[in-house]
């Protein structure tokens, strides 16, 4: 104490002399004050020490005091403020500030020195502590929201009231390194706290280093009772003008409490200001929304509470709470009258602590003040939360911050980006609030909501289409489009961590971009057009700046003649969702990009594989560490794919003509390229074999020219037959559009002989197919001639004429390649060298250019060696040519594929290989030689020999002793024994190992391609068929002259330049509307479609049900529960009375399963269906028992006639009769049987038993009626009666219920039952062959069982009634009536004894039985029904 005493006043001069050298230090000596007190009120504890050396409670000397006369108003700069470590993990940071500094600087000095970011909350919790019944709840949820609120949290500092709650479960939930930290703020009086001198920062350790000090420092102590709460982590002390004889009294320490309050709400209320500030993001302060949870309270709350309604600060009151919470949460209720409430409140409290007279005069109109805001502004600034529910907590405090800030846009935006944050749609009050807005002018308020939607990362499309998603929304999207795209890349970029944009993009940078921040750059529009540009190989920014640009943009659009939909006005985009789906598609928002493409208003299919072709694009230029990315974007792309098949499925069903339009116009959105040329560029190889694609292909192959495989051979071998009947013409609707043909054209009908005759030939030579078959003929020709020439013909001496010719056939052939790849329908020349060109085409080029030059070098020189290595390397290249006309066999041209992917897998191959010989090549050779001279033969040798080796040449010569050596002995070779062992690892690992490795790695090639051979094979047909309908009519070396000619064309005629750019279908304003409208209309139809299948599942009705059987049992829970404490239906009866062993059972297990397992759970249940297979419902029994009557007085009085005698029944027949007694589920053949054999068969059986039954079954209704022992608690009776009522009426609901679940499901006969079947119809076989005699034995056997059966269930039913009965009053009756039991088991006993004497033989039946009937009440009749249900039901 002294120590720090005597260095008090040098470390204030030290302070002022170093504040403006450390940040923290300056800005708190520059800002933040301390009163003086003004009088010297000595601290505690220092009796024994000098009168100078005294210490005031303020924390200054005695000398201090009387050199500083200046009163209690006046100030000081604060010099408190530091860090205290409690553990390793803890630690506490505090300041100490005033009442009259300002706020804002406050919040500044959070967000800039003790770190706290912006929150998404600041809770303010204030009042008692709340009793223990409501503690747990408001800790697990206040702590659950705080977390997914990203909140901050005010407290008082003081280890007492509800802050001790929240102090005692933050202090553990915050010891986890795992979980964000939250900041928890504590603002305690600053004359509470003891030994300030010790709170003093000291500048001579105050370093960076100092915050990472971890040793333990001891607690903050506090005067009086109040004890600091050191585990909040941050602590504000405020201090206040100290106008009293004394510093600090323990009897005003509710006063200071209050000024404190009054100060907290300054704060409160300036974090709202800010967070209403339309440029809150240029504020350095931390700005945020707040909310007040009130528990208790005392006559201190009064004052702040009164602040908060007044500033429309929200109040968030706990229920079941007394004090001030239960006064506001009653204080609107037409039940309580105002002085009721008052004389709480004041007996509330009473308890702390004694009032005088004037003190609960003034409460009193304290309360009556408050009484009157809470009628003005309570039902907009206060909610009442009820902790007992689940979710009252989170929506009570949403509901009332958007019911406070109604008037506020800026603070409403913010709070409703919280409610998406927190996924709180069904919100009331954010309904309400969409609802309001919907089609409003106010176009911007709900901007940073959907922006909010869109960026987070949980699944938020549910907002997303509740903003923007509905013919009426709430948003503008144009609107916000414009105005936020930039956000969304920035945003991504912020938020996802390393994204592959972040990977791409700023290889796009320039150099003077680079110096910038980098996020900010690659995020801004101008930038964004830049790569995508580069990505989709033809990009057009829609953005519309100006007028100017909207004028240019439509001459440009008109100029290409592609109809496209421009922005009504300036500053917007012409296609906004196209931009929200690329941003999608780029971040990998799979559900996003889904919802962007249902929600576009045009081309939806060229939108879907435009995206199948960014995202190809994007995975080959992204780096290989994002391996994850990678399969994201191949899920995605299959997405997209599949979504275009269905949707162009669905339109060639609906209009096939216009689907084949669809594959060939421009599209305006995606740089006036076709589906089928993004497809191509796309490698979308699933959607080229779609069938629609298909046929367009097969239309454009054959040309117009319809005939089979055989005759088309015999047209091109005699191409007169044109002319005949042998060739069928048929021109297809999309060569009528490119071409201007007529559907008759080249058919008869159509024009005159000569004119149709030319027709046709002039249809046969332009078909790609027959282009095919001439131009690789030509080829085969040109191919022939040339081995001829380098075989037979080359002269060393000159030039033959051969050779002149073969040159200018290749010169040709590379005119007509290039040709080709010009007027290709590409984006552009990338994109040809990309899909069309690639290093087959080069290295023909090269080819080509190699025979050049060594027919130059023949000329020149007559030197034939370089010459014919020239011609023989050209000789192999162009024999591997004919593999492109392998390409036109679906068989061939997969395997052509197989064998180029095979070829890059066997050079990745050699490399390993290189190395296992490289190894046996130098170390063998080391072995051989003892020293050699340095020649090239060395290198000959560690390759040479190893290599042939693989191929199986071991050459053992070649490692033995050399006999034909000449020279010195130390240079020849000599055998070594190491190089045999050598030579057999190395056969070992080359010839097993790698070349097994190698033929895996082919099978696995052959097996990928395999599954996608249609796929492959259509998607290079693609290339194929434009490659030769773009080709001349004349072929090879005679299309030379047409190369010409379109060369001067181009070079002299304009207009021909932009005919030739590109070779697509110009539609007509009315053909495109028509196109876009069927792609909407199909578009809308699909999703519908995939709705109502989604809603009208198995999983859906199941769910729908379940939710159904809770509410049923929700309602009979809480009425029996209200009619008798002991007596309560649990969820098993409540599922059991459906149905005993039937699927009920399976449907209360379904709901605790996952939904997938459903139809595994219905397939083990197959072998419970197998016996319980029938289901009587209560009409088709009564139906049954009368047509049982009238048989039974049919067979009576013929077997008078007769005379015969039935024969009592056997044990054997019984044990049957009980096994077989559980069906539900009958076949209805054997019913039928069954039915028949009864009403057929000759009566040899006595009815006695049949009459029997019926009279145990009347008797058994009349000993329930007449015989009922009434209970000695009548009242327990009554609450019985009550219980069978609300039974019967469940049962109802339940018995419609259960017809609805089993309306879901179709009966499957069993394979058991099928056997049973087959089984049958052999014995019924082997009964004819027998004879009659068998026949009648197996008649009677089975009519004697199914009178059993009969009779059985009769009894079944009666013994089943009364048991239900019995055991549903016992239920009821057990713990107040103990004698009833006895009763009943009484009136078993005599009902079974009549029983008994009635029919002898049942008697036994029913006692064996008697275990088995109570079972099946147990399972099968619910205990809620009467007894007239109990029948129906069994």
């Amino acid at each position: 104490m002294n120590t720090a005493t005597v260095h008090d006043v040098q470390w204030r001069q030290d302070i002022d002399n170093t504040k403006n050298r450390y940040g923290e230090l300056g800005f708190i000596s520059s800002n933040f004050h301390e009163f003086h007190c003004g009088r010297f009120d000595q601290e505690e504890g220092q009796e024994g020490l000098l009168e100078n050396t005294k210490i005031c409670k303020c924390g200054q000397t005695l000398i201090e005091h009387r050199k500083d006369k200046r009163g209690d108003q006046s100030r000081r700069n604060s010099v408190y403020f530091g860090r205290r470590w409690r553990s390793r993990l803890s630690s506490l940071r505090y300041v100490q500030v005033a009442t009259s500094n300002d706020p804002g600087k406050i919040l500044e000095y959070f967000s800039k020195y003790w770190k706290i970011k912006e929150t998404g909350l600041v809770i303010s919790v204030v009042g008692d502590e709340i009793p223990i019944r409501l503690g747990r709840n408001f800790q697990s949820k206040l702590v659950q929201f705080s977390r997914d609120a990203d909140a901050m949290i005010m407290t008082s500092g003081l280890d007492e009231g509800i802050t001790k709650s929240v102090n005692k479960v933050f202090s553990k939930t915050n010891q986890s390194y795992k979980q964000r930290k939250i900041p928890l703020i504590g603002l305690t009086p600053w004359n509470l706290i003891k030994h300030k001198p010790n709170l003093v920062a000291d500048p001579r350790t105050f370093t960076s280093s100092s915050r990472t000090h971890t040793k333990s420092c001891p607690d903050i102590e506090t005067r009086g009772n109040t004890r600091l709460c050191h585990g909040l982590g941050y602590h504000m002390f405020v201090d206040f003008p100290h106008d009293q004889p004394k510093y600090y009294s323990d009897t005003r320490v509710g006063e200071y409490s209050e000024i404190v309050m009054q100060y907290r709400h300054r704060i409160e209320q300036k974090l709202m200001e800010l967070n209403e500030d339309e440029h809150s993001e240029e504020h350095t302060q931390l700005s945020s929304p707040v909310v007040i949870v009130l528990a208790g309270g005392d006559e201190s709350m009064l004052t702040y509470i009164d602040l908060a309604l007044k500033a429309k600060l929200p109040v968030l009151v706990i229920k079941g709470t007394d004090g001030l919470a239960g006064f506001i949460a009653n204080a609107n209720s037409p039940n309580m009258e105002f002085d009721d409430l008052k004389e709480a409140f004041l007996q509330y409290i009473a308890v702390k602590r004694s009032y005088t007279k004037s003190e609960r005069d003034r409460i009193s109109s304290q309360l009556m003040e408050l009484s009157e805001n809470l009628q003005t502004d309570g039902e907009d600034c206060v909610a009442v939360c009820d902790l007992e529910k689940d979710i009252d907590f989170n929506n009570k405090i949403l509901t009332v911050l958007l019911k406070s800030s109604t008037k506020h846009k800026k603070r409403l935006s913010r709070i409703m980006s919280l409610a998406v944050e927190w996924n709180m749609l069904k919100n009331e009050q954010v309904q309400e609030l969409l609802t309001l807005h919907l089609d409003s002018c106010d176009t911007d308020l709900f901007h940073e909501t959907l922006l909010t939607a869109i960026t987070t990362q949980e699944d938020r499309l549910d907002w997303i289409e509740e903003l923007i998603g509905k013919e009426s929304t709430v948003v503008d999207f144009n609107n916000f489009i414009s105005k936020n795209l930039h956000q969304l890349y920035e945003r991504a970029c912020y938020d996802y961590g390393m994204t592959i944009w972040e990977d791409i993009a700023p290889t796009y940078l320039r150099h003077d971009e680079k110096q910038r921040d980098e996020v900010k750059t690659i995020s801004e529009r101008t930038f964004t057009v830049r790569v995508l540009k580069t990505l989709f190989d033809r990009y057009d920014d829609d953005f519309v700046a100006s007028e100017i640009e909207l004028q240019q943009k439509t001459a440009v659009y008109m100029d290409r003649n592609i109809k496209t939909l421009l922005p009504d006005r300036p500053g917007n985009y012409s296609y906004p969702y196209k931009h929200l789906l690329i941003w999608a598609v780029i971040f990998l928002r799979s559900d996003i990009a889904k919802f962007a493409w249902r929600m576009l208003r045009q081309e939806p299919l060229q939108s879907a594989i435009a995206m199948c072709h960014l995202m190809e694009t994007i995975k080959s230029q992204i780096d290989d560490r994002f391996q994850d990315e990678k399969r994201t974007l191949d899920r995605n792309k299959k997405m997209f794919e599949d979504l275009a098949i269905q949707l162009l499925s669905a339109c060639n069903v609906g209009n096939e003509n216009l689907t084949q339009l669809l594959l060939c116009s421009p599209s305006s959105m995606w740089g006036g390229l076709s589906v089928l040329q993004m497809a191509a560029s796309g490698n979308v190889t699933n959607f080229m074999a779609a069938q629609a694609v298909q046929k367009f292909m097969d239309d454009i192959w054959n040309g117009g020219v319809f005939v089979n495989v055989k005759r088309m051979v015999l047209l091109q071998v005699l191409p007169i037959l044109v002319a005949t009947p042998v060739m069928k013409v048929r021109v297809p609707y999309i060569l009528q559009k490119t071409e201007g043909l007529e559907e008759t054209y080249g058919r008869k009908g159509g024009s005159r002989f000569f004119v149709r005759t030319y027709q046709k030939f002039k249809l046969y030579f332009q078909s790609p197919r027959t282009k095919f078959f001439y131009h690789n003929m030509t080829y085969f020709v040109f191919l022939a001639l040339f081995v001829y020439m380098v075989l037979v013909d080359f002269k060393k001496a000159s030039v033959t004429t051969i050779e002149s010719v073969c040159l200018a056939w290749i010169l040709t052939l590379q005119v007509d390649e290039l040709y080709t790849l010009g007027i290709f329908p590409t984006a552009g020349w990338k994109a040809t060298f990309r899909d069309i060109m690639g290093v087959t085409t080069i290295v023909e080029f090269l080819n080509a250019m190699l025979f050049v030059l060594g027919y130059c070098v023949h000329y020149v020189e007559p030197d034939q060696t370089f010459t014919k290595i020239a011609y023989s390397i050209n000789l192999v290249i162009f024999q591997l040519k004919i593999f492109k006309a392998y390409i036109v066999d679906q068989t061939l041209g997969p395997q052509v594929v197989m064998v180029k992917e095979m070829t890059a897998s066997m050079l990745q191959f050699l490399l390993i290989l290189l190395i296992f010989i490289v190894a046996y090549g130098t170390s063998s050779q080391a072995l051989l030689y003892t020293e050699r001279h340095p020649t090239f033969e060395i290198v000959r040798d560690i390759f040479y020999q190893p290599y042939w080796i693989v191929y199986g040449e071991v050459g053992l010569e070649e490692i033995g002793d050399d006999p034909d050596c000449t020279d010195d002995a130390r240079f020849c070779r000599k055998q070594h024994g190491l190089v045999y062992i050598f030579l057999g690892i190395y056969i070992l690992l080359s010839n097993v190992l790698l070349l097994n490795l190698l033929i895996a790695i082919f099978s696995n090639i052959y097996n990928v391609i395999f599954e996608k051979t249609a796929a492959i094979w259509r998607y290079n047909m693609y290339f194929l068929t434009y490659e030769y309908q773009l080709k001349t009519v004349f072929v090879p070396p005679f299309s030379i002259f047409i190369h010409i000619a379109h060369f001067l064309r181009f070079i002299l005629c304009c207009k021909c330049r932009k005919t030739t750019e590109r070779n697509q279908l110009i539609l007509t304003d009315n053909e495109y509307d028509r196109v876009s409208r069927m792609q909407i209309e199909e578009r809308k139809n699909m999703f519908q479609k995939e709705l109502k299948e989604s809603q009208t599942s198995l999983s859906i009705q199941i769910q729908k049900i379940v939710s159904r059987l809770d509410k049923i049992e929700e309602s009979l829970s809480t009425d029996h529960k209200d009619m008798a404490g002991t007596v309560r239906l649990d969820r098993h009866n409540s599922k059991r009375s459906l149905r005993g062993s039937s699927r009920a059972v399976l449907f209360t297990k379904m709901k605790t399963d996952s939904v997938e397992n459903i139809e595994n759970a219905n397939e083990d249940s197959q072998s419970e269906k197998d016996e319980n297979h029938e289901f009587h419902q209560t009409a088709v029994d009564d139906l049954l028992a009368v047509q049982r009557k009238q048989k039974r007085m049919a067979r009576k009085s013929t077997r008078e006639r007769v005379g015969e005698q039935t024969e009592d029944h056997d044990e054997e027949t019984i044990n049957d009769v009980i096994k077989n007694k559980h069906v539900m589920w009958p076949n209805k053949a054997e019913e039928k049987e069954n039915r028949e054999s009864i009403s057929i068969s000759k009566p040899d059986k006595d009815d006695k038993h049949e009459e029997e039954t019926d009279k145990i079954r009347e008797e058994s209704v009349n000993l329930k009626k007449n015989n009922k022992v009434e209970p000695e608690n009548s009242n327990v009776n009554h609450i019985g009666e009550n219980i069978r009522k609300k039974g019967r009426q469940s049962n109802t609901l339940l018995s419609s219920l259960v017809g609805e679940i089993l309306g879901t499901f179709e009966y499957k006969e069993p394979r058991s039952q099928k056997k049973k079947k087959k089984k049958t119809v052999q014995k019924e076989g082997d009964a004819d062959i027998k004879g009659q005699e068998n026949s009648n034995k197996q008649n009677r056997k089975s009519k004697k069982k199914s009178e059993c059966r009969e009779g059985e269930s009769n009894v079944e039913i009666a013994n089943m009634t009364f048991n239900v009965e019995q055991d549903f009053e016992s239920k009821v009756t057990h713990t107040h009536q103990p004698d009833l039991r006895k009763e009943n088991i009484r009136r078993t006993t005599v009902r079974r004894s009549r029983r008994g004497n009635e029919s002898g033989n049942l008697t036994t039946l029913h006692t064996k039985d008697k275990d088995n009937t109570s079972m099946s009440s147990n399972k099968g009749i619910s205990p809620y029904l009467s007894s007239s249900d109990n029948e129906s039901q069994a």
